[in-house]
């Protein structure tokens, strides 16, 4: 009747809430900020939305990295090689654009819609197995293939990447667009109308402006009605049709936006967007391999989960790894029985295979480079494979053993669906926000670099959102901990420049401990040599040690920060402030005089021109018995500050020591009318 038509539909509309309701409340998180928060053309709403079709999915939040820029044929370029292989996903975007109209910069409103969208995936899942498996449950829609792989599906907690994280909207709206495809060429293979066809053709093409994996299934579909619909060879081309042409009308318009699919596909000379950067061609197989059979100890067993599979989270491995030589293995026995299936035998388990293998080749890392090892969103499409598989197993199969009776299977479906819930609702809060994921699974991937960097500087960040005072030890306490992230972080990728220079940068905050500070500033040089940022670092650092070494309270040894000096005057000579402390030091602490004026004149040589270095300049030169040249630098602090009063009595006392004793009054009564200016 119509209500138990009504049930099934209930049901999984209510676990869905179930499962994913809390995080209506969440906020923005992870590539969040590229595609709605700092996206220059989300964030203009539905005005933003022709921009959006117009240009690389990232070219608005290069624009807004690139403080100033203006949307350009050359921002789309420079934004096309930001990661390999482009990337053009404009419907789901312009959803973002057009909810930021709606309801403002306001996430709660982008994670409903994300359960609804995932709600109508698994719903139109169910239609569509249906239609592949009827009649086949006796009347019993609750204990059916159909319902149990839906539910499966729903529940799975690979799925919480893509649902929980808004972004996860692309991977949720081209599986939707697919399976809507899928169900119009099954309605046109019974009623034989065209309008079926052009409906096919709209939902594929909706779903690859989505994302790019919908072309996957101009496969999965005709194999789909080759196995349960109809064989007859005609209507398998005229399904085809259609769906051949969305995708060459989606790959026309995605190389005049993006330019030729092979160009954007180069490798990245960046680690973290090319983990197989310092892997042999035997090694990157062999970890293609691990992480394929990764994928499937995830679908059965999904724990840990998180969101980092970049390296070294994954390690290098070669083929005497077991786990390599067991993937290819058992993907070889899968791709075998997968044929055997399509040419003989059209049964389940190999169709099953089919739906898993195909959405899988083109995130596989195999045929193109992805820019990560895996992702468990990368495997939602998959999933259903899986979840077909294990439905069709309770149902189809397990009864055969218990004669009928379904409790045995109904239990273990009860027990699977109930961890997989809980599992879920426990991984959810992980995505409340970037901060909570990146400390959540820094746990799970404590060998990559790309988590430990995040939370080395959300440590560090605390520090500045708490106020805590310098050098206390609050303070001390939030730069140990970024540093140990940090320093694990160069630890795992030593060409790592943001982290070599922040390490640069803590260790200077850290007790002004300037060897470190310029030696991993130096690294960060040695990477990128006409790089500004280390080059502030290092200017800091020199300048705070200065101050310390005025103080007495160096944590350095000065010799040591000599050599240091010297470290980095043999990589870049053009840091003034480096000269100067070098001068400092030859002068107070080794009482060399010739190379410390031989320093202060180079710093001022190379525009240093501060009262610091002048003063400095001074004494050394007063020192030597030079007082023509400690007189010019006392005028040189003059010109900046004519009130200094301590500089015009020094000049004063130079100049009555060179006998001028004119000069030597002049000063000395500009200094006491200053002073007795200051007392009233």
């Amino acid at each position: 009747n119509r209500f138990n038509r009504w049930l099934p539909v209930m049901g999984i509309v209510v676990l869905a809430f179930i499962l994913y309701g809390e995080t209506i409340g969440y906020d923005y998180c992870l590539d969040d900020e590229m595609v709605i928060t700092d996206n220059a053309f989300t964030q203009e709403g539905v005005k933003g939305i022709g921009k959006i079709f117009r240009y690389d999915t990232f070219t608005g939040w290069y624009l807004v990295l690139q403080k100033g820029m203006h949307d350009s044929p050359e921002a789309a370029q420079a934004a096309n090689s930001i990661l390999a292989g482009g990337r053009y996903r404009p419907l789901s975007v312009a959803t973002f654009a057009l909810e930021i109209s709606l309801f403002g910069h306001n996430p709660h409103p982008s994670h409903f819609v994300n359960i609804v969208l995932y709600i109508l995936s698994t719903l139109l899942l169910y239609a569509i197995l249906r239609k592949l498996f009827p009649d086949g449950d006796g009347g019993r829609w609750w204990f059916s293939v159909p319902f149990v792989s839906s539910l499966l599906f729903l529940a799975h907690p690979l799925h919480t990447e893509v649902v929980a994280n808004i972004k996860g909207r692309d991977e949720i709206m081209t599986l939707l667009g697919s399976l809507g495809s899928l169900w119009f060429s099954i309605r046109y293979c019974g009623k034989k109308r065209v309008r079926y066809l052009i409906f096919s053709f709209i939902c594929l093409f909706s779903g690859l402006l989505s994302k790019e994996n919908a072309i996957t299934f101009v496969a999965v579909i005709p194999i789909a009605v080759y196995y349960f619909v109809d064989r007859d060879r005609k209507t398998v081309v005229k399904v085809l049709i259609p769906l051949i042409a969305a995708a060459v009308t989606f790959v026309a318009i995605r190389t005049a936006v993006l330019g030729s699919i092979m160009q954007k596909t180069q490798s990245s000379e960046f680690l973290l967007n090319n983990p197989f950067l310092e892997c042999t061609f035997s090694q990157k197989y062999a970890i293609i391999f691990l992480t394929l059979l990764k994928y499937l100890q995830l679908l059965v067993f999904p724990h840990p989960l998180t969101w980092d599979y970049y390296p070294y989270h994954i390690p290098i491995v070669g083929w005497d790894d077991w786990r390599a030589i067991a993937g290819a293995a058992i993907y070889l026995a899968m791709g075998v029985y997968a044929v055997y299936g399509l040419v003989r035998k059209r049964d389940v388990p190999s169709f099953c295979i089919w739906m898993y293998l195909i959405p899988l080749t083109i995130v596989s890392n195999i045929f193109f480079p992805i820019g990560a090892f895996m992702g468990e969103r990368f495997i939602f499409m998959s999933s259903i494979g899986f979840c077909l598989f294990v439905g069709w197993l309770l149902v189809g199969k397990m009864p055969e053993l218990t004669k009928g009776n379904p409790a045995l299977p109904l239990a273990i479906l009860g027990v699977v669906i109930g961890l997989y819930g809980l599992k879920t609702i426990t991984r959810n809060p992980a995505w409340h926000d970037s901060d909570t994921l990146y400390l959540t699974d820094v746990k799970t991937s404590k060998n990559s670099a790309k988590t430990n960097y995040q939370v080395g500087c959300l440590e560090f960040m605390k520090i500045d959102k708490n106020r805590y005072p310098v050098g206390g030890p609050a303070y001390n306490n939030a730069c140990l901990r970024s540093i140990e992230y940090m320093q694990k972080t160069v630890d795992i990728y030593p060409e790592h420049y943001e982290a070599q220079a922040f390490l640069g940068l803590l260790w200077n905050c850290y007790e002004h401990n300037t060897v470190k500070s310029f030696d991993y500033n130096l690294n960060a040089l040695r990477i990128r040599p006409d790089a500004d940022l280390p080059v502030k670092n290092i200017e800091a650092a020199a300048r705070d040690a200065l101050n310390d070494i005025n103080q007495h309270v160096q944590k350095d040894s000065p010799r040591n920060i000599m050599m240091a000096c010297e470290r980095v005057l043999e990589q870049r000579d053009d840091i003034a402030v480096v000269y100067q402390l070098e001068g400092v030091i030859y002068g107070q602490v080794m009482n060399d005089i010739d190379n410390s004026i031989r320093c202060f004149e180079k710093a001022i040589a190379l525009g240093l021109d501060e009262s610091s270095v002048y003063m400095h300049l001074s004494t050394a030169s007063y020192i030597k018995g030079d007082k023509q040249k400690t007189l010019w630098c006392y005028g040189k602090v003059l010109e900046k500050d004519p009130n200094d009063v301590h500089v015009l009595q020094l000049a004063g006392y130079v100049y009555n020591e060179l006998g001028d004793k004119q000069k030597s009054d002049e000063y000395y009564s500009r200094a006491n009318k200053i002073e007795k200016s200051e007392k009233q």
